[in-house]
């Protein structure tokens, strides 16, 4: 019998001894393809370390702020519905937009959903530099 580590996902049945849930089913590495591959725990565990295995996308807008699209390999889908294995989260400065955070289940929803939310918060953060734009001569007396 091997080893558990905190890592081990053990059933709520688990009598000692049993061996531990090695998790198939529940987690996914994407490939250089980007479809997904069902993966133990263990190899979930060993892609996941790697953060370029789990990126979709990155843009940072002008200093004031990120979208980033990654993939989970875990479902967060916790409710019916297709398994939700990708994130974008939008993370603004103060006064452009609450963050945001969207859930996709596909690689090509994801791209998508990225370029959707990256646009969105480029036209917030123009919206928000015309309203706070001096006019040209506002400086004079």
């Amino acid at each position: 019998m091997r080893e558990l580590y905190a890592a081990d996902v053990i059933a709520d049945d688990a009598e000692p001894g049993d061996e531990p849930d090695d998790g198939a089913g529940r987690y996914f590495v994407m490939l250089p393809d980007h479809t997904l591959k069902p993966a133990t725990l263990f190899e979930w565990s060993d892609w996941f370390g790697n953060f370029e295995n789990r990126r979709v996308a990155y843009d940072e807008l002008d200093g004031r702020g990120y979208v980033s699209t990654i993939c989970l390999g875990v479902d967060h889908n916790f409710c019916d519905g297709p398994p939700m294995l990708f994130e974008t989260m939008a993370r603004m400065g103060a006064h452009l937009a609450e963050d945001v955070m969207r859930r996709y289940s596909t690689y090509d929803e994801a791209a998508a959903g990225h370029a959707e939310l990256l646009a969105e918060h480029r036209a917030a953060i123009a919206a928000v530099d015309r309203l706070t734009r001096k006019p040209p001569d506002a400086d004079r007396d």
